[in-house]
């Protein structure tokens, strides 16, 4: 059996099965639409077209409720349920608490889902996003090259040959312990300085282009001599070319804010706890 299926199935059932264990009749999980094609009824419960829909992830392709492997599945499954419940599983504390977990999270994601759905989010919203990011990110993007050793001493002889005129490229090819960068003399391409780590990010705006750091700089990593080659202003990507994460963010953005506006209108206490 498909183990995503069947995590599936499992997590609709425990919804049903708390359904149950909320005092509905019973007789509900045997009530079907008088439109619903019944495929199969185990003890009473029907199976319908749209279970298997539903439990196959594929609602517009009528073949699948045809396929007796998949209704086959299902059936399998709620036997099973059955089972559990006829002993008792649903009704024990640590079962209860993962079934409305299991309803909370699904209920959850179908509202997050149909708020997005409910967005009307036009072109120019998208573009006043684009404009808000790319205010965020007016700056400089960097090109330079480092050698990468262990030690302080080590990154200091370096040093004083750099300074005695040797080649950066060809320390940086015999020495750097960085393998991404020291095939390649050291070159990093291009960088914002805000992706590397504190001290090199500092290190690198400090200088002009051409330059070399006076001192050796280090990080976790390591000591690090870094060569300055030159600077150009970021480029942004063309908006089209990230609508979908636009999209994203304006969708994320209103789910907060729902969520906020939530709590604001709900009675959300949280009491004090002891302390330990």
């Amino acid at each position: 059996m498909n183990a995503q299926r069947l995590l599936t199935t499992a997590v609709l059932a425990g919804v049903t099965a708390l359904a149950a264990c909320g005092g509905e009749p019973e007789d509900n999980a045997r009530e079907t639409t008088e439109d619903a094609e019944v495929l199969a009824l185990v003890d009473g419960e029907a199976i319908t077209r749209s279970d298997v829909f539903a439990y196959s992830g594929m609602e517009d392709d009528p073949a699948v409720a045809g396929d007796q492997g998949v209704l086959d599945e299902l059936i399998s499954l709620r036997l099973l349920r059955q089972e559990a419940e006829r002993r008792g599983l649903h009704e024990e504390e640590e079962t209860r608490r993962i079934l409305e977990m299991i309803r909370t999270n699904f209920l959850a994601s179908e509202m997050m889902d149909r708020l997005t759905t409910e967005l009307d989010i036009s072109d120019d919203d998208l573009r006043a996003e684009y404009e808000r990011q790319a205010e965020q990110m007016e700056g400089e993007e960097y090109r330079a090259r480092h050698i990468l050793v262990e030690t302080e001493d080590e990154a200091r002889e370096l040093l004083d040959r750099l300074e005695d005129g040797e080649s950066f490229t060809e320390l940086a090819e015999n020495y750097s312990r960085d393998p991404g960068s020291a095939e390649r003399g050291g070159d990093l391409g291009w960088f914002e300085a805000g992706r590397m780590v504190p001290a090199f990010s500092d290190a690198v705006q400090a200088l002009e282009t051409g330059e070399t750091t006076p001192d050796p700089v280090e990080s976790r990593f390591g000591w690090h001599l870094i060569q300055l080659e030159e600077t150009r202003p970021l480029e942004l990507p063309p908006m089209e070319d990230v609508r979908a994460e636009l999209i994203e963010v304006l969708e994320s953005r209103a789910i907060q804010k729902e969520i906020e506006r939530l709590r604001e209108e709900a009675d959300v206490e949280m009491p004090e706890r002891p302390a330990n």
